[in-house]
């Protein structure tokens, strides 16, 4: 077995609860990006090691440890629709203010990118649906012998 190093280095600071971690190209960009989901509700993403907000919905997230303690809700999910660069559709996972149940986009749901006035859908059974909004990302070998990374929405 061969010995590998390994060393941890921060790459950005005061991004408090994160809760996702994916990557992805913005639209009309060039460069892929880090983004960070908070269960506050801000989503930033980082390039160069700084880091700029991409959207903040902390106003329509339940009010978190309202009755003291840990709690699971929040923004919960970040998934980008495998054409994002060319679409600007992503989908979230939140438990929305108001409301005990979750709030979600679907796919059928057409939201105009970072406009929090899009984030409406309510789940109608939470017991028999997905409770995670992800995308499975994989590398597959062409015919031709080139590799091509695909994402499929969950």
């Amino acid at each position: 077995m061969k010995k590998v190093n390994v060393s941890l280095r921060p790459i950005v600071s005061n991004i408090n609860l994160p809760t996702v971690i994916k990557t992805a190209v913005l639209p009309g960009d060039t460069m892929e990006s880090m983004f960070v989901a908070t269960q506050l509700g801000e989503i930033f993403y980082i390039r160069n090691r700084i880091a700029r907000l991409f959207l903040d919905i902390r106003q329509r997230i339940i009010e978190l440890g309202a009755n003291g303690g840990y709690d699971e809700r929040g923004l919960l999910g970040l998934a980008f629709h495998p054409n994002f660069y060319y679409n600007g559709l992503f989908y979230l996972h939140y438990s929305k203010a108001g409301t005990q149940g979750q709030g979600a986009l679907s796919d059928s749901f057409q939201p105009n990118p970072c406009e929090p006035e899009t984030l409406s859908l309510r789940w109608v059974n939470r017991n028999t649906q997905y409770d995670h909004i992800d995308t499975v990302e994989e590398w597959i070998l062409q015919p031709s012998g080139q590799s091509q990374r695909r994402r499929t929405l969950l």
